[in-house]
């Protein structure tokens, strides 16, 4: 898929304007390598959000589950991505970790939900709808 496919597949997406902006500006270059670093990341930060979805009844961790799932099957991939869905796929894996996103994952009974469109956006752009996880607005 080239550049402008992926700016489009972004732009269709159901993400708000503010979540497209935040999410593409975080999509940086990524080599193979740093993709295969991001997998302990995203492991990290489920765990993360699965402690604190213990003592948390705002964090959704089945959805924290989904994501992560999708974002790892995504990155187990990453031997096939263009340069172009790396970066695309890094932004995604930004969004994840990145807590203080457009809504708190972890002070918000929808703050991973942003975090799932994100995901799916990707997942879709990547040619993997397959791995689109159904999300409630």
């Amino acid at each position: 898929m080239n550049v402008k496919d992926l700016a489009t597949a972004v732009a269709e997406s159901s993400l708000s304007p503010l979540e497209r902006v935040r999410f593409l500006n975080l999509c940086e270059a990524r080599s193979v390598d740093m993709l295969a670093e991001d997998v302990d990341r995203v492991e990290g930060h489920l765990s993360l959000l699965e402690a604190a979805a213990a003592v948390n009844n705002l964090v959704d961790a089945d959805l924290a589950q989904s994501v992560a799932g999708t974002l790892l099957a995504l990155l187990a991939d990453r031997n096939r991505l263009s340069f172009e869905e790396r970066r695309l796929l890094a932004g995604a894996v930004e969004y994840f970790v990145m807590t203080g996103d457009s809504d708190n994952d972890m002070a918000s009974p929808v703050g991973l939900v942003d975090d799932a469109k994100v995901t799916n956006a990707t997942a879709e752009a990547l040619g993997r709808p397959d791995l689109v996880i159904p999300v409630v607005d």
